[in-house]
């Protein structure tokens, strides 16, 4: 595809969002990732459009790691790479003869990045976690929602790909110090740490609570008016209108019911005939007037889009950020890379691989015996 990583060799030996997430993030920059599958495929595949998000650009070898001759051929491939990206557990890598200093021996440059819910070490290190376990424990789950109702999670997978960009962060700056002469490492990322460090929020509370003892709550700060969301002809709009965005805002709206307030108020603090004034003023106008509307005025204002909204909205389609792509041999479009780093703008993007279809390709590449490969795939053929 090209990009700034063309030339690296990644092995993502992972299953699952968060590495997978980070190996697909370097893909899309240009390196060479190589799936390593078992003969059922990573558990993601299990659902299509999950597993096609993360693992799009990459090439799916499939090996039995519980057989001896494809963990022989795994350390052949292992030995062109540059990265190795996993998520096993301790009993998995011990198994699987995946234990870091053990794919390291030998290789002096290779980066050997994990990925687990509590790293490995300490006394959660065999503990599972899920993305609410892991929110609930490093984030601010505590602090989110009403305080009359129990703690609210956030939306599916946005802990996930929080600590897949932290290992894909932590990945590109490994690289960087391979190529300035030092030498590999293995690299423990805790989702766990990753969440708790994260700046929405968790961050600046623990670094205040430490300061000062002050904790955050769940429904500190009121809410504003107008509402968050608002409906409107054609579905929800969003308008922030607090500070100096007020005397602007209530110049739009033309409302004599807000001239008595001189900020925005409090959400639960305004009578129901202003609420109801506003509700009529907003279902006359689509979610585009209304946010063209204030926009004009400098006063935040976004549409709630829907799938379908996205697909064609005319920023997106400017900026050439849906791309198409193969999905199971069927034409679909999938947004484009999160973060480019440079190489030539594409119109289609690669497919996510069926399961196994590079495996005879790549254990060529590396120099595995033609005998070796027919073993190995006719071992996959009849698992």
């Amino acid at each position: 595809m090209g990009g700034v990583l063309e030339g690296l060799r990644v092995v993502d030996l992972s299953t699952g969002i968060p590495a997978g997430f980070a190996a697909r993030l370097l893909a899309d920059n240009g390196a060479d990732v190589i799936k390593v599958e078992s003969p059922a495929g990573d558990v993601l595949r299990q659902d299509i459009y999950d597993f096609v998000y993360c693992n799009m650009g990459k090439r799916s070898v499939v090996l039995d790691l519980e057989d001896g001759d494809a963990r022989a051929a795994l350390d052949v491939v292992l030995d062109r790479a540059d990265v190795v990206i996993e998520s096993c557990d301790a009993a998995g890598r011990e198994r699987y003869g995946l234990d870091p200093d053990r794919l390291r021996a030998g290789r002096e440059t290779l980066i050997v990045i994990s990925v687990t819910p509590f790293g490995g070490s300490g006394p959660y290190r065999d503990w599972r976690g899920s993305e609410h376990v892991l929110y609930g424990m490093g984030h601010e789950m505590y602090a989110t929602g009403q305080p009359d109702l129990p703690p609210g999670p956030l939306a599916p997978y946005v802990s996930w790909l929080t600590i897949g960009f932290s290992a894909a962060v932590v990945t590109v700056a490994a690289m960087y110090g391979v190529a300035n002469g030092q030498g590999g490492s293995h690299y423990d990322i805790s989702g766990f740490e990753a969440m708790a460090a994260s700046i929405d929020r968790r961050a600046h509370a623990l670094v205040a609570y430490a300061y000062c003892g002050d904790p955050l709550t769940r429904g500190g700060t009121p809410e504003m008016f107008p509402p968050h969301a608002n409906p409107c002809a054609d579905g929800w709009v969003s308008v922030a209108a607090g500070g100096l965005w007020w005397e602007p805002f209530c110049r739009v709206v033309g409302l004599p019911e807000l001239a008595e307030f001189r900020t925005a108020p409090a959400v639960g603090t305004v009578p129901e005939d202003v609420h109801a004034a506003w509700r009529n003023w907003c279902s006359t106008r689509t979610k585009r007037e209304i946010s063209d509307l204030f926009q004009g005025a400098g006063v935040p204002s976004e549409p709630m889009n829907t799938m379908a909204d996205l697909l064609r909205d005319d920023h997106l389609r400017s900026r050439s950020f849906f791309k198409g792509v193969d999905v199971e041999d069927s034409a679909g479009m999938v947004p484009g890379p999160i973060v480019r780093l440079g190489g030539p703008e594409q119109d289609a993007w690669p497919a996510a691989p069926r399961l196994g279809e590079h495996t005879t390709e790549v254990l060529r590449e590396a120099g595995v015996d033609e005998r070796w490969i027919m073993r190995l795939t006719a071992q996959e053929a009849t698992a």
